[in-house]
Parts: C-alpha cells; structure tokens; sequence
C-alpha cells in the first residue's frame, strides 16, 4: 500500500514539474518569437527607406548615397544582434558553470 501511495505522489509531482516546465517553454517561445519579429520589422523599415529613397533619386549618385545608408544602417542592426548574441553565451556560460560547481560539491 505504501509503495503505490508513493508511486501517485510522485506521478502526480512529476505531472506539475511538465506542466510547469511546459508553460515555461510556452512563455520563452512567445518572447523570443516578439524579439524576432521586432528585428525583422527594423529590418523592413530600412528597406522600406531606402525604396523610398531610390524612389527619389535623380541620379546615380543618389541612388548610391540610398545604399550607403541602407548599410550603415544594416551595419548596425547587425552589430545590435551581435551583441544581443555575445549576452545570451555569457549567461549560458554562467548557467553551465554553476552547474559544473552544483555537481562538484
């Protein structure tokens, strides 16, 4: 009796760890899923300028002057994510290395 009583305890409690790890999954997704379209919409209104600025131009000079802008811009969209990356390592080296100290004590 007290093994099958034992055994419910701990299905019941590894049923509310998945749930929770589930709705911790969910929660990560959706945020990721917002920074990802909010890069892709910085990235359209670049494009969108420098349409708008081709629209415009009157020579070919212009129309470099639209692309040199449009890269600089692009540049440091880039550099942005760069960096946003380089965060993301350090506080997965972070999490990894506290991991390793758990398990050595």
């Amino acid at each position: 009796m007290k093994k099958i009583i034992l055994f419910a305890a701990i299905f019941i409690s590894s049923q509310s760890l998945a749930q929770d790890l589930a709705e911790n999954f969910k929660d990560s997704f959706v945020t990721n899923k917002a920074k990802i379209i909010e890069m892709l919409n910085k990235e359209k209104q670049v494009i969108d300028s420098e349409i708008t600025c081709i629209n415009s131009a009157a020579s070919r000079e212009n129309m470099k002057t639209c692309h040199d802008q449009k890269r600089a811009q692009m540049d440091a969209l880039r550099s942005e994510r760069k960096e946003l990356r380089q965060e993301r390592m350090e506080k997965r080296k972070e999490k990894l290395s506290e991991k390793s100290a758990e398990k050595s004590e």
